[in-house]
């Protein structure tokens, strides 16, 4: 970059009672560090700057510490959207204020409208290459009916349209016509096939109004003790001419639970690692789709980036079942680095470094 005021670099994230910025604190006190040494004015904004004179928060030594300082800051030039929090008070607020980063800043996140779970399952539709490795899927409307849904597909998930971290997400099975309700919040819940109106109540309060997809359930692979086996593709554009890094890991989800979300209870793993929890004759079915599986990802991101230049990261979700045929399942937009940091520090560091590495290309390539 040219000599003179540094780029404005920052993070759009939500603050936390309790320590600073919640869960993501550690790893944006590492974001500050690597910017600052690549020449970055680093700063966070929270919802509500737009209201104020543009204050954000920048880390800066305290004493024998460092905190972060609320203070006055020029508008950014790159920004990075870290939300992962939607109050309803503050929906409105946050809609303006993304759309304005969006409009005025070099956002290099996928918008979070962009994100909808049935918005992303008809742009892949659309996509003859990747329409194989789409389960079956359907938009779950308001006041709409169940029944038909569980007829067709027996086992499905239902998924807030805009969900992440498996809030809110629901498997509803149908055998021998008693139908089971299970979520990562919620005890088992059976309901008589007759009587399909009360499963449909409790369906409806779990959602609380917002939108849902239902998709039919992928018979996972499982570990040699019935733990069930997905993948997370954390994608990263790496240059400016279409390179990617592809990081998969394994995320092994607790037996009888509804999804293998780290915030659910899963675990990260190396999928080299992982084989040693697999049957012997699952290793190469693992393998063959592990490296399809980042394929896919590659292929999915490549959509994504090419309805949204800037776009620097996604985390992908993929299922491999039990027979290893590949599956997307959804895309998260705001992706975390707890199972990156599980698996190696080294591996959650270097993503960190991508990011800011991305910054200084994107900085560069908009000057003037």
């Amino acid at each position: 970059m040219e000599r003179g005021s540094p780029v404005t670099l920052a993070v759009y994230a939500n603050q936390d009672q309790g320590q600073q910025f919640g869960s993501q604190e550690q790893m944006f006190r590492e974001i500050a560090q690597l910017a600052a040494a690549e020449g970055f004015d680093f700063f966070i904004l929270t919802p509500g700057f737009s209201e104020t004179a543009i204050e954000g928060y920048r880390l800066v030594a305290t004493g024998t510490r460092m905190a972060w300082n609320r203070e006055r800051v020029n508008w950014p030039k790159i920004t990075f959207r870290r939300l992962v929090h939607y109050p309803a008070r503050l929906h409105r607020l946050i809609q303006k204020e993304e759309r304005l980063l969006e409009q005025q800043s070099l956002l290099l996140t996928l918008p979070r409208r962009l994100g909808n779970k049935w918005r992303t399952y008809q742009r892949l539709q659309k996509v003859s290459s990747l329409r194989p490795f789409l389960p079956k899927t359907a938009i779950l409307r308001q006041g709409a009916r169940l029944l038909p849904f569980l007829d067709e597909m027996k086992d499905m998930y239902i998924k807030p349209v805009l969900g992440s971290q498996g809030s809110r997400v629901m498997r509803v099975h149908m055998d021998a016509g008693v139908i089971t309700l299970a979520s990562s919040q919620m005890e088992v819940c059976a309901f008589v096939q007759n009587d399909v109106r009360e499963l449909e109540r409790t369906v409806s309060e779990r959602l609380s109004g917002y939108a849902a997809v239902v998709q039919e359930t992928v018979d996972l692979m499982q570990t040699k003790s019935g733990e069930p086996v997905d993948l997370r593709c954390l994608v990263q554009a790496v240059g400016a001419g279409g390179e990617v890094f592809v990081t998969p890991i394994a995320r092994v989800g607790m037996r009888d639970h509804v999804t293998t979300n780290l915030h659910t209870g899963g675990k990260g793993f190396s999928c080299k690692k992982l084989e040693e929890f697999l049957c012997v004759d699952q290793v190469d079915l693992w393998r063959r789709g592990v490296a399809q599986a980042k394929t896919l990802a590659r292929k999915v991101f490549d959509q994504f980036q090419h309805e949204y230049p800037p776009l620097f990261e996604l985390g992908i979700d993929l299922a491999i079942d039990r027979g290893g045929q590949v599956f997307f399942l959804e895309i998260n937009p705001c992706p975390g680095r707890r199972m990156l940091r599980q698996v190696s520090r080294d591996w959650r560091t270097r993503s960190l470094a991508r990011m800011v590495e991305y910054a200084m290309l994107a900085a560069r390539g908009n000057q003037g």
